[in-house]
């Protein structure tokens, strides 16, 4: 097939292109164009994911050649700074979920966006763990309790809660709320997995949170004692226990289960969770839009926050452990920012990089800390 050829599938719902891969030389990308007016959003995803399954095209060789290296993270270095690299890229994925989710809450309902994102993320894990499809009974039967639990609180409860609270809460709220993430986590590790903390561990945890606390104030204290406790404050604290807990579980997951597997899993139980909770709102309090815009938030949000991002953030977490791991979610209130400067046109002050500065030292104080010198609680 010519590079420029173009190959709409039904109703006009994806344009499969040929691209070029460092691999082999052949692969595919896929675009969104705007469906027919009249059908509902349920509609249109249900013949996008359809299609997406039945095409030979996109269903095997080549979502698996665009990206040649996803599939490799067995290979992938054991190295505590490479596990770093992987937490900051999360970070940066799960930033910019932040930023869209507070800039598009007003047209898009929290359980239906969590549904369909779980949803294109199962799609695009499904597909690259294709070879791996035989072990997920086996995989479930395994570690049931960790991949329900997992999939309850990280990926359902987690999204739904956020997506919620930004409804009603303030993003200074929001962040301080997420920045807690990383002293909740060695708590919970403690009881759970009886992992323990050093004095540099604890010094690094301290200084990251001034350094975040400086940025969600925007350099004002007062802004911090103006804080008023609302439903969306309680969904957000309810929302970063969520996803302490699922980074404590997945340090537990059986190490027979390919990570692949393991999302394929979680999704799949994720997807079942909320579907009668998205059939609920849909039915009884909103119903999600369908728009090209619509489609392309989807897709993104279940590309990169979910499926590349946990992806890489399991690995990270099998190489260094829940408790560094965590220190690195102060870094998700920095990127949301980034990104609204960037795109909501928000301008960058004197706090952003002192707090990033400070949180940036905290960081390395903690992640580089001698496993040696710790000492249980």
């Amino acid at each position: 097939m010519d590079n420029n050829e173009m190959r709409h599938c039904e109703r006009g719902f994806f344009i499969l292109t040929n691209g070029v891969s460092s691999n082999s030389g052949q692969g595919s990308s896929l675009s969104i164009s705007l469906s027919p007016e009249g059908i509902s959003f349920n509609r249109a995803m249900i013949i996008f994911f359809r299609n997406a399954v039945s095409h030979s095209k996109l269903s095997c060789t080549p979502v698996y050649l665009c990206l040649p290296w996803f599939p490799m993270h067995r290979r992938l270095p054991e190295r505590p700074i490479f596990a770093c690299l992987l937490l900051v890229i999360s970070a940066m994925m799960w930033g910019s979920n932040i930023t869209i989710g507070r800039g598009v809450h007003e047209d898009f309902p929290p359980i239906a966006l969590t549904f369909w994102r779980n949803c294109a993320a199962l799609i695009l894990i499904g597909l690259i763990a294709r070879h791996h499809w035989h072990d997920i009974i086996p995989a479930f039967q395994r570690q049931k309790w960790v991949v329900m639990l997992g999939s309850l609180f990280g990926i359902a409860g987690f999204n739904c809660l956020l997506y919620t609270a930004v409804q009603s809460t303030t993003a200074i709220n929001a962040a301080l709320s997420l920045s807690l993430t990383p002293a909740i986590i060695p708590a919970l590790a403690f009881v759970i997995l009886r992992e323990a903390f050093n004095v540099r561990q604890c010094f690094g945890l301290a200084l990251s949170f001034i350094g975040i606390s400086i940025i969600i104030a925007r350099g004002k204290w007062a802004a911090i004692s103006e804080i008023t406790i609302s439903a969306g404050d309680i969904l957000m604290l309810a929302a970063t226990v969520a996803w302490s807990i699922y980074s404590v579980l997945v340090k537990k997951r059986d190490k027979q289960t390919h990570p692949l597997t393991f999302l394929t899993v979680v999704l799949t139980i994720a997807v079942v969770l909320l579907f009668p909770a998205y059939l609920f709102e849909s039915l009884f309090i909103q119903t999600m839009p369908v728009t090209e815009t619509s489609l392309y938030v989807v897709l993104y949000v279940g590309i990169f926050p979910t499926a590349l991002a946990l992806l890489l953030f399991n690995k990270a977490v099998d190489i260094v452990g829940p408790n560094i791991a965590g220190y690195f979610q102060h870094l998700v209130p920095i990127f949301a920012s980034l990104w609204a400067i960037i795109f909501l046109d928000e301008t960058l002050q004197v706090y952003h990089g002192l707090g990033g500065l400070l949180i940036t030292i905290g960081l390395y104080s903690a992640s580089t800390a001698s496993k040696s010198n710790m000492t249980r609680l």
